[in-house]
């Protein structure tokens, strides 16, 4: 009998038990400002987790009980936080754990060197020393000498040994990358000086395609010799004294850029220098090319706007050839006239936002006519102008300014105490969105501090609102924009970036035959400033998608030509932005938030990433600010968000709805992706399809809105098996992140029913090849 007690409570403390083993295991509990910490409670399975998160003790906030055993947070501030956690059992006996983590600042860099004066033939040793970021680190040094990248070297150590082979100002750079992908950088100019080195002077420049010979004079403070891993070069002789020649001989190319070293040696000292061999052909080389590409305008531009459109309009049209139109919109019509576009608007009864777009298209060129009517604004009175981020980084003299007034507004004058005449600012100068004008302008300033600037709005009859402002502007100088063309390539995509310091009407992209491969214009450039030496100048920037079997070779402006420089590209970490991980909440997108709205946004983002773009420009809280006039209440403009990305970041797209399945697979076959409306109001991007061509894969930035709202259609994982799993939570795929603040799952890859994606209808995003 008393047995038989001790197993029956025994029996009665085993929920208890079960709980008793409850402790945090992190994945990184450390984590830089605006990244996240990940977690996973183990122990034997709870019924309920209540999760709290505290900051120096003080309580920030406490979930309500969830079902998740794991989850991440993503802290806005730096600082040591404790993560608690309570489990819960069906009997309601309850176990806690906690455990700190911490959120440090990004990386900052330092870089020393341990002699104060330097002389050719030293062995120099840097120390970059690193505050702030998660370890482990690891490191990337190069030494420049002038516009020549002459040696680079990465390593997971802290130290960089190196032996300066000649006299002459150098550069050494440093770049540190933490655990978590955050980079930081520092250089130190240096200033050789004459000593026993190793130099090179004569003929130093690249080899053109068909070869060629180039002679070295070598300066040493002995007996040198010579040798080289390239195997498009011979050298003669490969010994000799300071002063004497090294001739290079290089055999005729094989239409592929080729590099290789050749290594100095004298005594303990050795030096490389890069060899290169251009694909096609150089700048001295006789080139022909085909004619440029189409000709087609409205209005003198290839994108013309119509604000408050009522009646008829004409619009002209320039044109190389005959062209067509299309148009979407329910309030206009519009027929052509020989050169001219006639475009007839109903008048806006309902007193409501609402636009549409005409399309106009000769054989390879297109331009766009957008339509606009806007609601008469509430009251007499002409609103204040508000000044939105009326600051900003100044290039030498002139200030890039955001400025937003009232649509009744028709032009914005901006005076200064220091100018002779006001600059005055008219609707062409303007975006246009649901309830006011966004005018992004230059202002010519006179150096740097605080300059007062006087803006006023103008409208129809001539009422004005003024405002004051007084900006302090910073001065800075760009770095100087080296003229060069970059082509990376993958099994996808070849994408060829070039820049260049002089103005050019056209560039033109060749093969290594010098046949034309494909033509850009200035519409297509990115115009930035820069500061060459003393003056302010500009440059232009071409980033271009070409198709994948392309093999560009030169780039030519003018009469002179730029070798292409091509390398593999880099593996590429996909990241899988989350509408809901918390880092988004507070990021306005007009007059709403990313968290609530942005999904097209995202969609985007995660398509410019498969593009191969990079930075800062393509996260989401970017493109939000440069796409805002796209948000109405309710969604986003999503044709209007993609065409406008198209044209800004240099691919091709369409405006079109494909509702088509076999339209929509053998586009995709050739490398196109799409965005997709999942549900009303909610997008996501189309970026593959299984092996049998009956399920789409879906790249979503909030899958928890999916799952709530999804109808008449399965949600699918694909296993490591390439089996497909029909899910009924979303904490069933593996990689799933819960996000214990905000209550939803991050950023998910699934797949879906072809048929039921083609029937929602997709838009084109990235252009199939051609």
């Amino acid at each position: 009998m008393r047995r038989l007690i001790s197993i029956l409570l025994a029996l009665c403390l085993l929920p208890a038990m079960a709980l008793a083993d409850v402790q945090i295991l992190w994945k990184n509990d450390t984590a830089t400002l605006g990244g996240q910490v990940e977690f996973e409670v183990l122990g034997a399975k709870a019924a309920s987790y209540q999760y709290t998160v505290l900051k120096n003790g003080k309580e920030l906030f406490t979930t309500q009980p969830v079902a998740q055993s794991f989850g991440a947070y993503r802290p806005l501030q730096e600082g040591s936080y404790t993560l608690r956690v309570a489990a819960l059992d069906e009997e309601g006996n309850k176990e806690t754990a906690e455990s700190a983590f911490s959120i440090t600042s990004f990386p900052v860099c330092h870089l020393s060197c341990e002699k104060e004066s330097i002389l050719a033939g030293d062995s120099v040793t840097f120390l970059a020393e690193v505050e702030g970021g998660v370890p482990p680190f690891s490191y990337a040094y190069s030494v420049v000498s002038g516009s020549e990248r002459i040696a680079c070297q990465e390593s997971p150590e802290a130290s960089f040994q190196y032996t300066f082979g000649q006299a002459g100002h150098m550069q050494v750079q440093a770049l540190v990358t933490d655990a978590q992908g955050n980079p930081a950088s520092a250089a130190l100019s240096l200033s050789i000086q004459e000593g026993p080195g190793l130099g090179i002077s004569g003929s130093t420049g690249a080899f053109f395609a068909q070869g060629g010979m180039k002679e070295w004079t070598v300066h040493s403070p002995g007996v040198w010799t010579a040798e080289t891993d390239a195997d498009f070069i011979h050298l003669s002789p490969t010994c000799g004294e300071s002063g004497d020649s090294l001739t290079l001989l290089a055999s005729p190319g094989k239409g592929v850029l080729r590099q290789g070293t050749v290594t100095i040696s004298c005594g303990k000292i050795s030096v490389d220098f890069q060899v290169t061999q251009s694909a096609g052909n150089g700048v001295e080389e006789e080139i022909s090319l085909n004619s440029a590409r189409d000709y087609l305008v409205v209005e003198d531009d290839i994108i013309h706007s119509w604000q408050n459109a009522q009646g008829e309009k004409r619009f002209q049209v320039g044109a190389t050839g005959s062209w067509t139109a299309e148009g979407t919109g329910d309030f206009f019509s519009f027929h052509q006239e020989e050169n001219t576009l006639v475009v007839a608007a109903q008048e806006n009864s309902a007193n409501q936002l609402r636009s549409g777009q005409i399309t106009l298209s000769c054989q390879s060129a297109r331009a766009y006519l957008y339509i606009f009517q806007f609601p008469t604004p509430q009251g007499a009175d002409v609103e204040e102008v508000s000044l939105d981020q009326a600051q900003g980084t100044a290039y030498q003299d002139t200030l890039t300014a955001r400025v937003a007034t009232s649509l009744d507004a028709h032009q914005l004058v901006i005076s200064s105490a220091a100018w002779s005449d006001p600059l005055i600012f008219g609707l062409e100068h303007a975006q246009a969105a649901e309830d006011h004008f966004l005018w992004l302008i230059d202002i010519p300033l006179q150096g740097s501090g605080s300059q007062t600037l006087l803006f006023a709005a103008e409208n129809k009859d001539g009422a004005n609102r003024k405002k004051t402002a007084e900006i302090f502007v910073e001065a800075e100088r760009a770095a100087f924009a080296e003229e060069s063309a970059h082509l990376v390539k993958d099994e996808k995509n070849t994408l060829l970036s070039v820049q260049v310091t002089a103005a050019a009407d056209s560039i033109h992209v060749l093969d290594a035959s010098g046949a034309l491969i494909q033509s850009f214009t200035p519409e297509n450039a990115q115009i930035d400033r820069c500061v060459p030496g003393d003056e302010t100048g500009r440059y232009a920037k071409w980033t271009m998608l070409l198709p994948p079997d392309a093999a560009p070779a030169a780039v030519k402006l003018g009469d002179a030509a730029l070798s292409v420089t091509e390398e593999a590209a880099a593996p590429h970490e996909f990241v899988l932005y989350s509408q809901s991980d918390g880092w988004w909440q507070d990021k306005k997108y007009r007059h709403s938030t990313l968290e609530h709205s942005g999904c097209a946004i995202f969609a985007l983002s995660h398509a410019l990433q498969l593009l191969g773009y990079t930075g800062d420009e393509i996260l989401p809280e970017s493109l939000a600010e440069t796409y805002a006039f796209c948000l109405l209440e309710g969604g986003t403009m999503n044709s209007t968000l993609i065409g406008h990305a198209g044209n800004d970041f240099g691919f091709k797209t369409r405006y079109d709805l494909y509702t088509n399945l076999s339209d929509i697979l053998s586009r995709m076959e050739k490398g196109a992706v799409y965005s997709f409306a999942v549900v009303s109001g909610h997008i996501a991007m189309v970026a593959g399809v299984s092996e049998d061509k009956t399920k789409f894969r879906i790249i979503d930035s909030a899958p928890s809105a999916t799952f709530e709202r999804i109808r008449n259609a399965s949600i699918y994982y694909q296993n490591e098996a390439g089996d497909f799993i029909a899910i009924s939570s979303l904490d069933e795929i593996p990689g799933s992140t819960y996000y214990i603040e905000t209550d939803s799952y991050g950023g998910m890859e699934y797949y879906l029913d072809a048929a039921y994606v083609a029937k929602r209808g997709v838009r084109l995003i990235l252009p199939e090849s051609k």
